[in-house]
């Protein structure tokens, strides 16, 4: 297990980066600091799995399963120039990230033996599907802002 929570970490702290990259390539201070929020966040989760990391909780995890995913993300999320990219496809890299983050930890649950890890897992999938659903609502107001102009808090 020690091997996938490392790839968790280093996961999260590719996010983080991720996130502040992106953030310099933005000129608009709101999307700035959404993004800077979502990079705030993947620390958060760094904490959380270095702290298990540090406990050992879980000896019994099934790694074999999830291997494919490391390749994954450094094939399809990490290669990008980001200079090149609208603000709009910024939330679409932004969005396959949350994608493949919550596809992980739930395969790490569903791959836990140890109650206490799986629900570290879980949380961690629900708050990276949070991020999920906020990028695509984003991603929704840029590509159709007049439908969403009634519902925002101007």
């Amino acid at each position: 297990m020690g091997n996938i929570l490392k790839f968790a970490l280093q996961m999260e702290l590719d996010g983080k980066n991720f996130y502040h990259k992106l953030a310099l390539h933005v000129k608009d201070s709101s999307h700035k600091k959404a993004l800077l929020s979502l990079a705030n966040d993947e620390e958060k989760h760094y904490h959380q799995i270095k702290a298990m990391l540090e406990t050992d909780l879980n000896k019994d995890l099934d790694t074999e399963q999830l291997v494919g995913l490391q390749n994954v993300f450094q094939e399809q999320v990490f290669v990008v120039d980001y200079e090149q990219l609208s603000i709009i496809e910024i939330y679409q890299l932004a969005l396959r990230f949350e994608e493949l983050s919550v596809l992980f930890y739930r395969e790490l649950a569903a791959n836990s033996m140890d109650k206490a890890v799986k629900t570290v897992f879980i949380q961690l999938s629900e708050e990276e599907e949070m991020h999920r659903l906020q990028i695509w609502q984003l991603i929704q107001l840029l590509n159709r802002p007049e439908e969403w102009y009634p519902y925002l808090d101007l």
